[in-house]
């Protein structure tokens, strides 16, 4: 999905193996989700689920935990800021309201 909440796809016979080796070399850096984890969380809301949705989920999502996040090739452009993590200054957003005088 992006860098801070990246989906895996894992082949059957091969996701306790995954599953072991990723909390090994990752646990500390990310949580990984099971597909069917992320949807009773509601972690992208509520209502209707979207028709593609579980194609771009995967098997896993690996959501980041800390400042770490993946980047799959050297040449990939580098944004300054990321949002798809965990952490309270990527999910908690400010709210102002203003009222106009009448």
């Amino acid at each position: 999905i992006e860098s801070r909440a990246t989906a895996f796809f894992i082949k059957g016979d091969q996701k306790p193996i995954f599953e072991s080796l990723f909390v090994k070399y990752f646990g500390k850096h990310f949580i990984l989700y099971r597909t069917e984890e992320v949807l009773g969380m509601h972690l992208f809301g509520y209502g209707a689920e979207h028709p593609r949705l579980r194609e771009f989920l995967g098997d896993y999502l690996a959501v980041a935990i800390d400042e770490y996040h993946f980047r799959f090739r050297s040449d990939t452009f580098v944004m300054k800021g990321q949002h798809a993590g965990l952490l309270a200054e990527e999910s908690l957003v400010p709210l102002i309201i203003h009222e106009k005088k009448r």
